[in-house]
């Protein structure tokens, strides 16, 4: 795929053959610039996937206020997703709400609000307040592994000295990593910062997630794996409808159709990675009373969390801290080798908590790591220019979705509603990628006309 770099006036556009990224971040452009010295090899890399032919399963939430969860503040029909469950993403098609197969009533022994067959929240009703939080539960980040991290960790003692690697079907190195970037920004559901309503927060896009860039998911390819790692290729992995079809439409022309994956995980078999850790978002940290701890990691009993990771004591990360996705993965160090080590970001700070800070001083769009030991440190050369929202590790390169080219409203057929779009926004200036801009040029014109008549028909799977 041709690559190439262009800039004035401080603002830089990365162009993947004709799709062009535009950013005035700094951060962004160093990342373009990586990507374009890596060349067509660093991303054709691993392109069959692992090598014994086995790719993973990948398990997703989406956050409380996207277009397909239970509490879509535009109700319109298809709201099927309980923000505190996990899914399969490229699942089979849902008539109607369901529980995921990972069920947030496993943790607390009955499912808490928003529920498929029951109470949603209150998403941008007036009179809400931060004390409605407790109320309801959002799944913020999840993990799954084979052992139980209690056999190494006392309570809330750190560990005097990382844990060595040992066999593992369930955590991997850090080379591959899947993320999602947040679509909304820092304030919670009650003031109707949502995904629905509001854009990402940093990098100036409306919404992630659309059919020009397939940026719901993103790849990335470090170059190695010791400390500080640094990005050898930035990819998009899916597009909304990609992660699962009842994700579409891609939000392409409005961000009332945004869904924001806020939780992935991959894995060969959930059946071999019994043990499900968790956490909550500080917007919704469920059991009135005693919500749960948003910077701490839960493990789900089957009895109730338990708290296994706590932000203080073993992260030396501030209390108030929201930690909005983590993963287990061996990293590298220069005396024990590959140790545990847990990877993770943290949720922009919420001005509708005024006394705290989720983000616990630190920088959302970094990726953090700690080998639970009392610190915690900065895990990439630079961070990624946007608020890390999911996070997960495979043992190699995560493959992308097939692209469905001239599908401008997202919904996986090119026909007269694709055609329909282009005309209405013929000759216009466009944001990038919505409105009928299928090249994601900017610009309505014969060439996504073209595209959308050669793929005139196309059903994309």
């Amino acid at each position: 795929m041709m690559r190439t770099l262009t800039g004035s006036n401080n603002t830089y556009t990365l162009y993947f053959g004709d799709v062009p990224m535009p950013s005035t971040n700094t951060a962004l452009l160093a990342l373009s610039l990586v990507m374009l010295a890596g060349g067509d090899s660093a991303l054709a890399q691993n392109e069959s996937g692992d090598p014994s032919g086995q790719n993973p399963l990948i398990e997703f939430s989406i956050d409380l206020g996207s277009d397909a969860e239970l509490s879509d503040p535009n109700m319109d029909g298809d709201e099927v997703f309980d923000p505190g469950d996990v899914y399969f993403w490229r699942g089979p098609f849902f008539a109607g709400p369901v529980n995921g197969f990972k069920d947030d009533a496993s943790i607390f022994m009955g499912d808490y609000a928003p529920t498929p067959f029951g109470a949603i929240a209150p998403v941008c009703v007036s009179g809400q307040t931060v004390q409605n939080y407790v109320e309801y539960f959002d799944l913020d980040g999840h993990d799954q592994t084979d052992f139980d991290i209690r056999q190494y960790i006392d309570g809330l003692v750190p560990l005097p000295q990382p844990i060595p690697a040992f066999p593992s079907q369930c955590v991997h190195t850090s080379e591959f990593l899947a993320i999602s970037f947040d679509d909304d920004k820092g304030a919670g559901w009650i003031s109707c910062d949502v995904p629905v309503s509001a854009p990402s927060p940093f990098a100036g896009l409306d919404s992630y997630g659309t059919t020009a860039y397939q940026d719901e998911i993103m790849g990335i390819r470090l170059t190695g794996i010791a400390v500080p790692a640094t990005v050898g290729s930035f990819y998009g992995v899916a597009d909304e409808r990609g992660v699962h079809t009842n994700l579409s439409p891609n939000p392409n022309m409005s961000r009332e159709h945004d869904d924001d994956v806020d939780s992935l995980d991959a894995v060969m078999n959930p059946d071999s990675c019994p043990y499900w850790y968790f956490t909550a978002d500080h917007e919704a940290t469920g059991i009135a009373g005693l919500p749960l701890d948003p910077g701490s990691i839960y493990l789900n009993t089957g009895f109730g969390p338990m708290q296994v990771i706590d932000d203080v004591a073993h992260l030396g990360i501030p209390e108030s801290t929201d930690i909005d996705a983590f993963e287990f993965a061996w990293t590298q160090t220069s005396s024990q080798g590959l140790v545990l080590t847990l990877l993770f970001s943290v949720d922009d700070d919420d001005p509708m908590t005024p006394f705290v800070d989720e983000s616990g001083g630190m920088d959302p769009s970094m990726i953090y790591a700690s080998r639970m030991t009392g610190t915690s440190f900065p895990y990439l050369t630079e961070p990624l220019g946007e608020d890390i929202d999911a996070l997960t590790a495979w043992r190699t390169r995560f493959i992308p979705t097939p692209p469905c080219p001239g599908n401008a409203n997202g919904d996986g057929l090119v026909d007269f509603n694709d055609l329909n779009i282009v005309l209405a926004s013929w000759g216009m200036a466009v944001v990038p990628g919505t409105n009928g801009d299928v090249n994601g040029d900017g610009l309505v014109d014969f060439n996504d006309l073209n595209i959308v008549l050669a793929n005139w028909g196309v059903v994309c799977g």
